[in-house]
């Protein structure tokens, strides 16, 4: 594995690891949301990091009600992250490539305004 892919490793793992520790709902450590104090209201990611430190508690039903998308892109993002980083002596991805449907993906790429649109009218 190369200096970059280890440095990004332990970044990743060490950012994970005081999310874990920290929580954001106590905390003044993360940055707040500029979109939310522009505006005062919640964009797509607002509330990502709550949902996030829910995960990693192995709490998914809060992890759901701070922010459902991130919920639910946690795991495949975190898969590639993982395909990304592990690689053999050749340079050659260990895990396999999520392919992603087309209409899926539209899919997903409404559900961020969406998820937005929905959070300011509720």
């Amino acid at each position: 594995m190369s200096r970059l892919r280890i440095l990004l490793a332990a970044a990743l793992l060490l950012a994970l690891g005081v999310l874990f520790l920290v929580d954001p709902r106590a905390s003044g450590l993360y940055p707040r949301c500029p979109f939310l104090l522009l505006t005062g209201l919640e964009c797509a990611g607002c509330g990502s990091a709550r949902a996030l430190h829910a995960l990693l508690h192995g709490d998914v039903v809060a992890a759901f009600r701070f922010n459902p998308l991130a919920t639910v892109a946690a795991p495949f993002l975190l898969y590639a992250a993982a395909g990304a980083l592990l690689t053999d002596s050749a340079g050659r991805r260990r895990l396999p490539r999520l392919r992603l449907a087309r209409p899926l993906g539209w899919a997903l790429v409404a559900a961020v305004p969406g998820l937005a649109i929905v959070r300011w009218i509720g």
